[in-house]
């Protein structure tokens, strides 16, 4: 079974740490976060407990040495490439699970949000979906 954890650190860098840090302590495969800290865009942040995939608005953790089987799927989240990461993950033989994550803000004009984009009915696996992120209520 494959453990997520998921975080916002509103840009914070003591956060971000602190996130990474929860995700050691839980012993989570994956840590979906939102929000990074823009400074320095982030640089020199990390946990060696993790491999990480930054985008601008979310990073994807997996952890190192813990027999996840990654594939990012950029292919799916191209039109949204900042504001979404898809990624299947899968330990041992086990099903493959899609982790989704997404940040959603609607901090565009209404129908332009980067993740309104992505083609969810080709995205979402049956009985396999992990959906994780950073969406307010108005987002449309």
């Amino acid at each position: 079974m494959i453990k997520a954890f998921q975080h916002n650190w509103a840009r914070s860098y003591e956060w971000t740490i602190g996130a990474l840090e929860t995700g050691v302590e839980r012993k989570a495969d994956v840590v979906c976060l939102q929000e990074p800290p823009r400074a320095r865009g982030g640089c020199g942040i990390g946990r060696s407990a993790y491999e990480i995939r930054k985008r601008k608005r979310l990073w994807t953790a997996i952890g190192k040495g813990c027999g996840v089987v990654v594939d990012e799927r950029t292919d799916l989240s191209r039109v949204a490439h900042d504001n979404v990461i898809i990624t299947n993950v899968a330990i041992g033989g086990e099903k493959i699970t899609r982790i989704e994550n997404v940040y959603d803000r609607g901090d565009t004009q209404p129908g332009l949000s980067k993740a309104h984009k992505v083609i969810w009915q080709s995205v979402i696996l049956q009985g396999g979906t992990v959906l994780v992120g950073d969406s307010t209520a108005n987002s449309s």
